[in-house]
């Protein structure tokens, strides 16, 4: 099973139109893709200053194994960045929805995104999900 932090924007009324919309499940997990693709995956999520940072952080790492000829064990180094992005990749997104006005609004564990979604919605609008089509990302909530 999986953990997820949901997000929702401070101002969201609970069952207003498009309420379901604006919510944001995190996944807090390992992210492999950034290991391997650390840039590319924070371009992806918007997450620009962390970019800029990694982009500095890589080219001084680069600098330093030009500038003083250091062995090729020095190249090791330059993973650190790439594994450190793909261990704190949650944690970064969770820092920008709060700078966004997003707050935290539950944790939930389910066996995929879309069951975290459907449980989510369960308990916060405080009974079943009816099974329907799914608009977007998130199933049509109604209560029973």
């Amino acid at each position: 099973m999986a953990v997820w932090t949901v997000f929702e924007p401070e101002e969201t009324v609970t069952g207003e139109a498009g309420w379901s919309e604006r919510v944001v499940l995190v996944r807090e997990a390992f992210a492999w893709r950034a290991l391997f693709f650390a840039p590319l995956v924070l371009l992806a999520n918007r997450l620009w200053l962390a970019a800029f940072a990694y982009v500095v952080i890589e080219a001084a790492l680069l600098a330093a194994y030009v500038r003083f000829e250091l062995g090729t064990g020095f190249l090791a180094v330059l993973l650190i960045p790439h594994l450190f992005v793909a261990l704190e990749l949650p944690t970064l997104r969770r820092l920008k929805l709060v700078r966004l006005g997003f707050e935290e609004a539950g944790v939930v564990s389910a066996d995929g995104a879309e069951a975290a979604e459907r449980r989510f919605f369960e308990t916060r609008l405080g009974g079943s999900v009816a099974p329907g089509p799914v608009l977007g990302l998130f199933p049509e909530a109604v209560r029973r």
